[in-house]
């Protein structure tokens, strides 16, 4: 059922993939504002709005010309905006590390405070160029709402990607200068025979595939699995720390999860895998990458898996800091937590959900009292079957974590009973979800 479902996703929103087989880069904003954003994408980016940006610094002024043939990514900017300079900061240190691809970095300043911004040098050897935006028409011209945003013009002057998150600009720039420019231009042709082959090879699975949008379709009722079942289920040992002895341990834990501060909401996690991941801004490691990685795999593993990034209070054993402790002891109201954690994910359009748990309840239950928490296991996780048995905890960066995910979704009693009432509400509808179904409408 999950091949099944994975192959009508693509035959029913073809032209989306159109845009993301490109890459797995991920994208900021939403509704109106991202449907502009991809229309921008792979059309050849217009050479008049160089025109708009003034002041150029490190450089002259671009055009049609300069650019022909160049990888170029353009970053918007403010010097009275932190985040936007360290983002700026970052694409300086890119324009070094490309500069033997040609690579073009474009600064774009916003309206205020250019005068007051730090402008520093290209490195030598790069062409890294600042630039005032003195109108916001540039910004306009783009559909720009972020400071920063960054976007990727590839070698055959098209606009590969608008307007991307933080984590994926790099991928985005690899994927660039690797092409030629032959290369580029024939990505539209290559993704419409990609999205072509899905197409039909859903076709060719079943008729009941065609034109269903997966998101739409209602949770479905099922009598769920007794623990015969899932004693039945063929699950290895839980003992996935065996070859280090003090973290040596049988017992099978139960994750527990609270109703409330879920951002946005709490997600469905009847009959399916939930993972949840151990995140604190004390350890940048822990959210990032790890909330990008997370992401890639909530979309790879679809309705079957349920991630959440748990914001948690925790700090590694034997470190002793006042200043951490101090954070700590704030850090126990959700009014301080909550307001924070979207200040980290501004941008994020994130599929996958976050948890503030500022007692740490929920890592409390997952954790194995004998598992030692260190830097080696950061970023944590752990991995539940549906009925709520954690199968692993530990770094989800060793293999076995993918590894009892896969063997969740392959055994699990819980989400094969899921899948049958589903295909079943599939089937009575003909292969279609009527236009009023949502995915929180119950039966």
């Amino acid at each position: 059922m999950k091949r099944l479902l994975s192959l009508t996703l693509a035959a029913g929103l073809a032209l989306s993939f159109a845009v993301s087989a490109q890459a797995d880069v991920l994208r900021k904003g939403e509704g109106a504002q991202r449907q502009k954003l991809d229309a921008m994408e792979l059309k050849p980016f217009p050479a008049a709005n160089w025109a708009l940006l003034s002041d150029w610094t490190n450089g002259k002024a671009l055009d049609s010309a300069s650019i022909s043939g160049k990888p170029v990514v353009i970053i918007t900017w403010a010097g009275w905006r932190d985040v936007s300079v360290k983002a700026r900061a970052n694409a300086r240190r890119i324009a070094e590390k490309y500069a033997k691809d040609g690579l073009i970095i474009v600064a774009a300043h916003g309206p205020e405070g250019w005068a007051e911004a730090e402008k520093p040098a290209a490195p030598a050897g790069t062409t890294f160029l600042l630039a005032h935006d003195a109108k916001g028409e540039f910004a306009k011209a783009i559909n720009s709402t972020n400071l920063p945003d960054v976007y990727v013009i590839d070698r055959a002057g098209q606009l590969r990607y608008a307007s991307i998150m933080s984590e994926s600009v790099e991928e985005a720039i690899a994927t660039v200068v690797k092409e030629t420019a032959e290369q580029a231009a024939g990505t539209n042709a290559k993704n419409a025979a990609e999205a072509e082959a899905a197409r039909l090879a859903a076709g060719k699975t079943s008729d009941i595939n065609k034109n269903v949008d997966l998101t739409r379709i209602p949770e479905q009722p099922y009598t769920a699995p007794d623990e015969e079942a899932y004693a039945k289920a063929g699950f290895r040992k839980y003992s996935v720390y065996e070859s280090t002895a003090q973290n040596k341990f049988d017992e099978v834990k139960t994750l527990v999860l609270p109703d409330e501060t879920f951002l946005p909401k709490k997600p469905e996690t009847q009959g399916r895998c939930v993972v949840v991941y151990f995140w604190s801004w004390h350890y940048v490691r822990s959210y990032d990458p790890a909330m990008q990685r997370m992401e890639a795999l909530q979309r790879k593993y679809g309705r079957d898996v349920v991630f959440i990034g748990v914001w948690s209070p925790f700090k590694l054993d034997g470190i002793q800091n006042e200043i951490a402790k101090k954070e700590l002891e704030d850090e126990q109201n959700p009014e301080v937590v909550i307001p924070r954690i979207k200040r980290i994910i501004e941008g994020r359009n994130f599929q996958h959900a976050l948890l503030a748990d500022p007692a740490g309840v929920v890592l409390t239950n997952a954790r194995s009292n004998d598992l030692q928490f260190s830097a080696t296991g950061i970023p944590y996780a752990a991995v539940a079957s549906s009925e709520g048995r954690i199968r692993f905890q530990g770094s989800s960066l060793w293999p076995e974590f993918e590894g009892t995910i896969d063997e969740v979704v392959q055994k699990d009693p819980g989400l094969k009973k899921r899948r049958e009432a589903e295909e079943a509400w599939l089937k009575a509808q003909g292969g279609k979800v009527p236009a009023a179904a949502k995915p929180e409408e119950k039966k």
